[in-house]
């Protein structure tokens, strides 16, 4: 009885945490009339542990945005993530500087770049490629 109760506990509380994180909307500098990703922002220690793990599915427009300052080196892996996942690391002026397309669910491989990092955008795999994410490619985004 008890563990059921941290289950449904841990539940309500994983929901009510994505409810509340804000949602921005990202898209290439270059098409900025194009339909946004809707990001979850990511930003305290706890946000960036947890990430995208345990979640069934992502709609193509849908992501996550983790922000880091100060910028510095990020890897990432897929520990418990469930969908495959484009990567996109970003530098402090929001210029992707490195990409990792089609991550593997559960791939304990680190992805990243030793490159100063700033912001990084989760997309399920196909999204950084439709949405014309190449390195150079400068992103915006702001409060929907």
């Amino acid at each position: 009885m008890r563990i059921l109760f941290i289950l449904i506990f841990l539940i309500i509380y994983s929901a009510s945490s994505v409810e509340a994180r804000t949602r921005l909307c990202v898209r290439t500098a270059h098409a900025p009339e194009a339909p946004c990703i809707m990001a979850e922002a990511a930003r305290t220690d706890a946000e960036h542990r947890i990430g995208l793990m345990h979640r069934q599915s992502l709609l193509p427009h849908e992501g996550m945005l983790f922000f880091y300052q100060p910028p510095q080196p990020i890897f990432m892996w897929m520990k418990n993530t469930l969908i495959a996942l484009d990567i996109v690391f970003l530098d402090d002026s929001k210029n992707i500087i490195h990409r990792e397309l089609n991550a593997q669910p559960h791939d304990l491989t680190p992805h990243g770049t030793s490159a100063p990092v700033a912001y990084v955008l989760e997309v399920p795999h196909g999204t950084a490629s439709a949405y014309q994410m190449d390195i150079g490619t400068k992103l915006i985004w702001n409060n929907p």
